[in-house]
């Protein structure tokens, strides 16, 4: 009774990884550009060429065309376009704007006026303009935007001398 449990547990578990992991590597089709993580090593970006039960072949941006053991891929990104730095570009610009409107309201800034005012307005509109221009600049700038794409997580491996015996592996990833 305790041996049929296991079974059709086991059977579940395959099932519902294989469907889990077709719908997670669909992205991984011939030609869709990649950024592969290796263990211990630097990341390489390429275009994913195949895939099988021991290799991961893709070219790479240089035109070589590299095969590495897909024991030793930790994770495969997938591109998804490129995102600009608009923000990024507003914020930097506007703390720095704010710096130097504060420093300038505090160099005009005498006993006889109100310091404080003078201080927050020239903040207030360097802020404001340096915003402004650092989103400017930031518009231009674009990075690319990746996406993980998980790895099948149920796998049933020949092991031992004689290759008789097999190991049920999964991987969980939170």
């Amino acid at each position: 009774m305790q041996r049929a449990l296991l079974v059709c547990t086991l059977a579940v578990l395959t099932a519902t990884a294989a469907g889990q992991a077709q719908q997670h590597t669909a992205g991984l089709v011939p030609g869709r550009r990649i950024r592969v993580h290796q263990q211990g090593k630097q990341v390489v970006v390429g275009t994913f060429a195949s895939l099988d039960a021991a290799v991961f072949a893709m070219v790479t941006s240089t035109g070589d065309s590299v095969r590495l053991p897909r024991s030793g891929v930790q994770s495969i990104d997938v591109w998804a376009g490129t995102k600009s730095q608009t923000g990024k570009g507003a914020l930097l610009g506007g703390a720095v704007g704010a710096a130097v409107g504060v420093g300038f309201g505090a160099l005009i800034c005498s006993e006889e006026h109100d310091c404080p005012t003078y201080v927050g307005a020239g903040a207030l509109i360097f802020g404001a303009v340096g915003a402004g221009a650092g989103a400017l600049v930031g518009s231009g700038s674009h990075t690319d935007r990746w996406e993980p794409t998980a790895w099948p997580t149920l796998s049933v491996l020949p092991i031992g001398p004689d290759r008789g015996t097999v190991a049920l592996g999964v991987h969980l990833r939170f």
